[in-house]
């Protein structure tokens, strides 16, 4: 904070000091009308005020349109993650999927002679644990 104070102050030292040297330098001034004996700090300072206010507008609107982008293109980011999130979940649940499915193929429920319910060696083999 007093640096900004500082330089605002230093700024004003020398806007005062330009306009105390020019004070006796004039000129004629046309803007759809003639101005006789305008001083030149008065036209300089009036130049670089109109420079300023045309160009506030294209600064706070370019501001806008980066946020804009920023935002979309954060949006789209989190689709993203949200998407890959989704797959994983799904490749993990696929996974999970054939692990059972692959477990259940390993030890079936025997339903041969009559003792339905206990476990039994593969049927291709042959050999049964009854």
């Amino acid at each position: 904070m007093p640096v900004k104070l500082i330089f605002s102050i230093a700024l004003m030292v020398l806007v005062a000091t330009f306009t105390g040297f020019n004070l006796g330098n004039k000129c004629d001034l046309w803007i759809f009308h003639t101005f006789k004996d305008v001083p030149v700090f008065v036209t300089v300072i009036a130049s670089f005020v109109c420079g300023v206010l045309l160009t506030l507008p294209f600064t706070f609107g370019k501001s806008k349109k980066e946020a804009v982008k920023k935002a979309l293109a954060k949006a789209e980011k989190n689709r993203e993650k949200e998407e890959r999130i989704r797959e994983k979940a799904a490749a993990k649940e696929a996974a999970k999927e054939a692990k059972s499915s692959s477990e259940a193929s390993h030890f079936p429920l025997s339903s041969e002679g009559g003792n339905s319910g206990t476990l039994s060696a593969d049927p291709a083999l042959g050999s049964s644990a009854n």
